[in-house]
């Protein structure tokens, strides 16, 4: 019998997910470099949140609309 463990990266602005990295630890560098690769965001201007390239820009457009 063998364990794996799938560490994947889901937006926290909409629930949308990111299938990261599968082995025997839980890898959330590597999962968030390969989410990075692919446009998503995890940045302190975000607030650290771990968001989507839909919801990333959506963050950048009201940051830019003064409110």
């Amino acid at each position: 019998m063998s364990v794996t463990i799938s560490t994947d990266v889901f937006c926290d602005q909409c629930g949308n997910w990111i299938e990261g990295v599968t082995g025997a630890k839980p890898r959330h560098k590597e999962a968030r470099r390969v989410a990075k690769e692919a446009g998503w965001s995890y940045h302190p201007s975000h607030g650290y949140q771990d968001l989507c390239p839909p919801c990333a820009a959506d963050k950048m457009r009201a940051k830019e609309v003064p409110q």
